[in-house]
């Protein structure tokens, strides 16, 4: 990869941001700005963590990337409330 990790990272981060709250919020209609902030937060962490791996193609969109893992982390958080939920409505 041509550029430093951190850089693409530092790059793309308040590039991307915009545009990734704006897909949580049409696809998760009712997902609070904070969620969505620590979701960002999360996405970039596991870009870094990605690109310091080497999991990660020089051609890679990051605009998508980063939306992607962003909305992978979203249904995996949604998933867990859920199942959450659905356990304690056993015990009530």
């Amino acid at each position: 990869m041509e550029e430093n990790y951190e850089e693409v990272v530092r790059k793309w981060y308040n590039k991307v941001k915009p545009l990734f709250q704006n897909v949580l919020r049409n696809r998760f209609v009712n997902i609070s700005s904070d969620t969505i902030e620590d979701l960002y937060q999360d996405a970039c962490m596991a870009v870094y963590e990605n690109i310091k791996a080497g999991r990660v193609s020089d051609k890679t969109s990051w605009s998508a990337y980063i939306i992607q893992i962003g909305l992978n982390l979203a249904n995996k958080k949604l998933r867990y409330i859920a199942n959450t939920e659905s356990l304690e409505n056993l015990f009530s």
